[in-house]
């Protein structure tokens, strides 16, 4: 052997127990390549599997030879520091030597987060071999210390890693990805696939999903010389898929196609087990209805899932359940997918369903003939029926099923808007954009079509017939021409001329003649044909530009935009032009008394209460920026917009430095203004819910200050809607003062009848005041 002078005695260890791996045998090391001076174990081929199945050994140098030793005392034979030296050591070692892991960390989105191998390695999710970890720690990291090294375990420990030998897997690496790489790397050695990618470790053990011998060992009970049965075979990739977070994970990384390899190797899992008379897993019988949904095949989906349903515990297979309730849905047993939804805590979708649902018959008895003329008791008939019998009445239901296949697979897909803009509308509001998000993906991106693909074989035959139809219907906007209220409405295409009547009972309640509706009629089935997704009520002055979209043939997000548009109203913002956002910042200050003198000397103050404020002055007038006020050593700060807080957090940093911050609150406007309720009590019929109780009096005060500010300035900027003419321009101007006060009507109509409900934001009747528009009275209730 060679001379060691660079050797640097280590421990080996495992948690089994303390026995001797190797006594007095030389091995070899050779000079390393790369770094010189540094040295590589040549040991013998089973060393390895010898050092993970024994305890802990001590390996020394002695003169030329290395020797591996039982130590009586291993707790003496290490310095009190070098566990987290070699720990902080192996997390490098596995940043910069590591293979990235595919699936993402515990508290990422797989199907959100993408990172570069470097961010992955950052992130602590790594994996690398236990062999390379020990070659590394006695070739490459020499002097970090004297004598002995920890135990290989007690470093793992401490480094926030894990360790299934021979794999250790970096802090960031759940428990459940860490299985399934060990699963699949070992399936892979195990039958001789050794050459295989890392990669292909991951997915449930992808080296099994993605070679093409697996499935023909599977099918033909053959494990390919192996020593090994296809019974083991099965209890080994089946393992993980008893796992519902590990499935979930798959789930997500698998690309759906149904000649991917990965299928193929789930499908003839199943059939294998069935002629082995194994008891199928849960998790193996929802991978294969998911399978069998990609492949369009739903009806054997759902036999898949309804032969494993007893398996599946609620509090483990939330999402396998939630899978059966919505194929029953489609199938049309809505009372079986009650039961499910109720099962698994989703009472929102169970009441939903329960309105599609038939009305029952009062006053009538069980053994009566039944109501509808079929001459069968009551009890055998209608009683039991768990949705209408006519298609009319079902048209709701087919539409809401086709809404939830977007919900549920295309949820990425849907155009809908961001938080910021969100939070500028109630929660009405905001509920119809969700809904009008997956209306217009369904019709103007033709997810409607791919719906009935993918799950038509699976719908009522009379509801494949209807909904073959629905696909020439396109979305137009409609003058009500004449209304039977609870009944129908009477419509004029203003694109084609064209006269329909449609059945239609909540909004023919609301709507008046001369309205415009931004809908899509279809047919029913009936005589009538009917309105399915969200009608939207469209200002009388956005016509024109409605017509012009619907002619470029608009797609979801040309949609989403103009009806958000339409129903943001006039856009609120502080006398800078920034968005309002309600900023309150608490800071812990070291002294009291300091942070008077500081303030007092930087703002002044003109009042005995310990508050100060920043002011700004323009066109003769001034206005407050940002407020101050200390209690004890608590300073807190209150800002309307997102530029002002960040000028109030330099003032405190430079001002006060020795402030801390405690606690920090952000609130859009949207979020904080139920209408107008914070300056000016509940509406008749409100429940108050928000009223100037809520708020501190001084912001309550700056805030009304601004929101009439802000209504004042609106009647000076260039209204879309006006044709860029401002409103003042349009009151002063006969032939735009009824657009004007048609905007403005449309304003109170989204208040008090608009299916779609916006928020009020600004007062539409004193927009009218200011603007002299006596055409427009406020009520005496407002």
């Amino acid at each position: 052997s060679l001379e060691l002078d660079n050797f640097l005695p280590v421990i080996l260890g495992s948690p089994a127990g303390d026995s001797v791996l190797w006594r007095d045998v030389e091995l070899h090391m050779e000079e390393s390549t790369d770094t010189p001076g540094h040295f590589v174990l040549c040991p013998p081929d089973d060393f390895w599997t010898m050092v993970t199945a024994h305890g802990i050994t001590e390996m020394r140098r002695d003169g030329k030879r290395v020797v591996l030793e039982v130590i009586d005392d291993p707790t003496d034979a290490w310095s009190p520091t070098a566990t987290r030296e070699l720990a902080e050591w192996l997390g490098e070692l596995g940043r910069e030597h590591g293979r990235p892991m595919l699936f993402a960390s515990a508290d990422q989105s797989n199907a959100e987060t993408e990172h570069s191998d470097d961010e992955v390695h950052d992130l602590g999710n790594w994996i690398i071999g236990d062999e390379t970890v020990v070659i590394e720690l006695l070739a490459a990291h020499k002097g970090a210390m004297s004598g002995a090294a920890p135990p290989l375990s007690d470093i793992v420990a401490a480094a926030g890693c894990g360790w299934k030998s021979p794999w250790i897997a970096g802090p960031e690496v759940t428990e459940a990805n860490f299985a399934l790489y060990a699963l699949g790397r070992g399936l892979i050695d195990r039958f001789g696939r050794g050459e295989a990618e890392d990669d292909a470790a991951e997915m449930v053990g992808t080296a099994v999903l993605t070679y093409g011998h697996w499935r023909d060992m599977i099918a033909t009970g053959n494990a390919a010389g192996a020593d090994t049965s296809i019974g083991d075979l099965l209890d080994m990739s089946v393992l993980l898929l008893g796992e519902s977070p590990v499935i979930a994970r798959v789930l997500g990384d698998y690309p759906g196609a149904p000649d991917h390899p990965f299928a193929q190797f789930v499908m003839a899992s199943v059939e294998r087990c069935r002629e082995l008379a194994q008891p199928l897993r849960p998790g193996l019988n929802w991978l294969a209805a998911r399978l069998l949904i990609a492949e369009r095949k739903p009806v054997e989906a759902l036999d898949m899932l309804r032969e494993a349903e007893v398996m599946f515990d609620p509090d483990d297979w939330h999402e396998a359940i939630e899978d059966f309730a919505q194929l029953l849905v489609v199938q049309g047993d809505l009372r079986g997918a009650i039961q499910r939804f109720d099962l698994i805590g989703e009472p929102q979708v169970s009441a939903r369903l329960r309105a599609f649902a038939p009305t029952t018959p009062k006053g009538i008895g069980r053994n009566e003939r039944c109501p509808c003329g079929s001459g069968r008791k009551f009890k055998q008939c209608c009683a039991n029926r768990d949705t209408p019998d006519s298609l009319e009445d079902r048209v709701g239901l087919l539409w809401w099923k086709a809404q939830s296949y977007c919900h549920s697979h295309h949820v990425a897909c849907l155009a809908l808007p961001d938080h910021h803009t969100l939070s500028t509308f109630d929660p009405q509001f905001m509920g119809d954009l969700f809904t009008l998000a997956a209306d217009a993906h369904l019709v103007e991106d033709f997810a409607f079509e791919e719906f009935i693909a993918e799950f038509g074989g699976l719908l009522p035959e009379d509801e494949q017939r209807l909904a073959a139809t629905w696909s020439i219907c396109e979305r137009s906007l409609h003058e009500i021409v004449a209304v039977e209220p609870g009944a129908t409405l009477t419509l004029r295409d203003l694109r084609t001329g064209e006269r329909a009547v449609v059945r239609e009972r909540t909004g023919s309640r609301s709507l008046e003649v001369g309205h415009l509706l931004l809908a899509r009629a279809v047919p029913s089935g009936a005589t009538l044909d009917q309105i399915v997704g969200v009608p939207i009520n469209v200002p009388f002055s956005a016509r024109d530009q409605c017509l012009a979209l619907l002619d470029s043939e608009p797609n979801s997000n040309d949609i989403m935009d103009f009806v958000i548009a339409m129903f943001a109203g006039p856009k609120m913002t502080n006398t800078d032009g920034d968005p309002l956002v309600l900023r309150e910042v608490v800071w812990q200050v070291d002294s009291h008394e300091a942070a008077v003198r500081a303030l007092d000397e930087a703002l002044g103050r003109s009042e005995q209460e310990e508050r100060w404020s920043r002011t700004s002055e323009g066109q003769g007038r001034s206005w407050i920026r940002w407020t101050l006020a200390l209690s004890g050593t608590e300073l807190t700060g209150s800002t309307n917009s997102d530029e002002r807080w960040i000028e109030l957090e330099e003032f405190v940093r430079a001002t006060v430095p020795g402030a801390t911050l405690l606690d920090e609150s952000v609130t859009p406007l949207g979020e904080a203004l139920t209408d107008r309720e914070l300056f000016e009590g509940p509406r008749p019929g409100s429940t108050g819910s928000l009223g100037q109780e809520d708020l501190d009096p001084e912001i309550a005060k700056i805030l009304r200050q601004m929101l009439q500010d802000g209504e004042e300035g609106w009647c000076d900027e260039s209204i879309p809607a006006l044709h860029g003419a401002t409103p003042r321009e349009a009151a002063a101007d006969p032939t735009r003062r009824e657009d004007l006060i048609a905007l403005i009507r449309s304003m109170i109509d989204r208040d008090e009848r608009s299916p779609i409900i916006g928020l009020g934001g600004y007062d539409p009747y004193r927009l009218a005041e200011l603007l002299d528009l006596h055409e427009i009275a406020r009520p005496a209730s407002r």
